[in-house]
């Protein structure tokens, strides 16, 4: 058996679509719903899909490491039958020490508790006040936390519910819920002629920053802190692995420096054009209707495949990095990545509950 990480445990992010250009189907229509702002294909998840997942978490079985797994596709996980015998499967592996379901909470929990290791399981759980009622999301978190799981919410900031955020903490907290804040970011499109957070007015600010789960948590997400350079443990102990079997260090940056090919660095990050100085490229751009360079990286992509598979991982092909190494972006825009800075590890303990959240009382 190998052994991927020096710590012996790995967080893995288990996501539906690389590209983000497929959407598993929804029971929520939500008017804020970034996806419906992009041209996204709907997928419905069928037995195959459950039968490349078992092969996938069957390979992860073979490994020495303790597994933290969330699981998070585009759509809702519970109200498919392929993506329930997913999660109940998952629930059930040998060295699963945590899977995480995130969920919109829709779904009565009686209908699926039983088919889970309830030892091995707990839910980050989407509120969405326009499809669910708050006193239907608190009956299903309570029949949850009845049965042993470990719950925590969330609920999207979008401009309309800012100023209802205190009430609704207040209500979260009488049931003894942790109510987590996310800001509303929309680096692609605009949401009422708006970008966000950007557009959040200073009244809002104020909620946010009092109301936010901590002060960093709101820098990075509200302010916008630059994460671009901070160490970072994604690749190290913690990765994003996709349906179809490849492998990411988070969303966009690969998981180590080198092609999966020839050994050849990787330091174009999937980008043609940056093998050219910014000036010549502005300037074929600007002479050819600015799609030269575009044109030029979809077609070598078809050639050259720079995604690394879970099985160049467990196969020992290639390895983890040992150390946390700098962040590539300018911003992290995953709240579950947050716990990769080692900005944050060095303040707070990563919860043994949950694979996306850390202990929210500050290392002393």
């Amino acid at each position: 058996m190998v052994k991927l990480t020096k710590s012996g445990s790995i967080r893995i992010n288990f996501r539906s679509c690389r590209d983000n250009q497929i959407k598993l189907r929804c029971n929520f229509d939500c008017s804020y719903c970034i996806r419906k702002f992009k041209r996204r294909r709907l997928h419905d998840f069928i037995k195959r899909d459950y039968l490349k997942t078992k092969e996938i978490w069957d390979k992860l079985t073979k490994i020495e490491d303790k597994i933290y797994a969330r699981i998070i596709f585009d759509g809702e996980l519970l109200i498919n039958k392929w993506t329930r015998e997913c999660v109940f499967y998952m629930s059930k592996l040998p060295n699963m020490e945590v899977l995480e379901i995130v969920t919109n909470n829709s779904i009565n929990p009686k209908h699926y508790l039983s088919s889970l290791n309830l030892e091995k399981t707990s839910f980050s759980c989407s509120f969405h006040p326009e499809y669910i009622s708050i006193q239907k999301f608190l009956k299903h978190i309570h029949i949850l936390k009845t049965a042993g799981c470990h719950v925590y919410a969330n609920i999207v900031c979008i401009p309309q519910i800012v100023k209802f955020i205190p009430k609704i903490i207040n209500l979260f907290k009488k049931y003894d819920i942790i109510l987590k804040l996310q800001a509303f970011m929309t680096p692609d499109i605009r949401y009422l002629v708006k970008k966000y957070p950007e557009a959040y007015n200073i009244e809002e600010r104020k909620i946010l920053k009092k109301f936010f789960i901590n002060k960093e948590e709101y820098e990075f997400f509200v302010e916008k802190k630059s994460t671009k350079g901070l160490l970072c443990y994604a690749g190290v102990d913690m990765l994003n692995l996709f349906l179809d079997g490849t492998i990411r260090r988070c969303f966009t940056g690969k998981i180590c420096e080198f092609y999966k090919y020839g050994g050849v660095k990787n330091n174009l990050r999937g980008n043609f054009s940056d093998l050219f100085p910014n000036k010549f490229r502005d300037n074929i751009n600007t002479l050819t209707d600015q799609g030269v360079f575009r044109f030029l990286s979809r077609k070598i992509k078809k050639h050259i495949n720079d995604e690394i598979d879970l099985d160049d991982l467990i196969s020992g092909k290639i390895k983890l990095q040992r150390k946390a190494f700098p962040c590539h972006k300018n911003e992290c825009l995953c709240t579950a990545h947050l716990i990769g800075l080692k900005h944050i590890r060095d303040k707070f303990l990563l919860s043994n509950n949950f694979v996306g959240m850390y202990n929210l009382t500050q290392i002393s």
